[in-house]
C-alpha cells in the first residue's frame, strides 16, 4: 500500500512539476522499487534542469546529499537510462557546486570514454564544472577531455568545446583552436564562443 501510494505521488510530480517538490523526488532517488526509483530521478533531473540553484533552494537537503546520493544512483545501476539522467542533474549541480564533483574526477574521467554520447557529453560537462586549482590540474582536465575533440559524434564535439573553456591552460586553447575547423557549425560557434572568453 505504501508503495503504491508512493508510486501515485511521484508520478503526479512528474505530471505537474514542481520545483517545491524537490524533496520528495530526491528522498525516492534510492527507493527499494526500481520504478519509483526511476520517476524521482526524472522529477528530479525536471527540477535542477536550467535552475538548480533553485531547486537547492526549495529543498531542506544539502547540496552534498543530493550529490551524494546521485553518485551513488550512478555507480550501482548499469542503465543507461539512469547513468544520464544522473549525470544530466550532476552537470546542473556542478554548474553552481564546481566543488562537488572533484572527489569523483576521475569516474566522469572514465565515463568521457563511454560509447553513449550522452554520457560521454555530460561527463565532459562536469570536468568542464570543476573548481581546479593549478595549472597541473587543468592539464590533468584538458587531457582527459582531448579524445572527445575528435569525437564522431557532434554532441560530444561542442560537449568539449563548452567544457575546455572553463579551462584555462595551453592544451585547451589548442583543442579550441582545432575546433574552431569543426565540420559542425554548432561546434565552432560554441568553439569560437569559448575562445573569445577564454583567459
Amino acid at each position: 500500500k505504501k508503495d503504491t501510494k508512493m508510486t501515485k505521488q511521484v508520478d503526479e510530480m512528474i505530471r505537474h512539476s514542481a520545483v517545491e517538490q524537490v524533496d520528495l523526488a530526491i528522498q525516492n532517488i534510492d527507493h527499494h522499487q526500481e520504478r519509483i526509483q526511476q520517476t524521482a530521478l526524472k522529477a528530479t533531473v525536471d527540477s535542477f534542469e536550467g535552475s538548480p540553484g533553485k531547486a537547492i533552494k526549495y529543498s531542506s537537503v544539502a547540496p552534498e546529499v543530493v550529490y551524494n546520493k546521485l553518485v551513488h544512483r550512478l555507480q550501482s545501476s548499469d542503465s543507461a537510462t539512469t547513468a544520464e539522467r544522473c549525470l544530466v542533474a550532476l552537470v546542473w549541480i556542478s554548474r553552481d557546486y564546481g566543488h562537488l564533483p572533484y572527489q569523483h574526477a576521475s569516474l566522469f574521467r572514465q565515463l568521457v570514454e563511454s560509447d553513449n554520447s550522452q554520457i560521454q557529453a555530460n561527463s565532459i560537462l562536469i570536468l568542464g564544472n570543476l573548481s581546479l586549482e593549478g595549472k597541473q590540474e587543468y592539464r590533468k582536465c584538458a587531457a582527459a577531455i582531448k579524445p572527445a575533440v575528435k569525437d564522431p559524434d557532434a554532441e560530444v564535439r561542442e560537449a568539449a568545446a563548452a567544457a575546455l573553456g572553463n579551462i584555462p591552460c595551453e592544451p585547451s586553447l589548442k583543442y579550441l583552436n582545432h575546433l574552431t575547423d569543426d565540420p559542425d557549425p554548432n561546434v565552432r560557434q560554441t568553439a569560437v564562443g569559448e575562445l573569445e572568453v577564454f583567459n
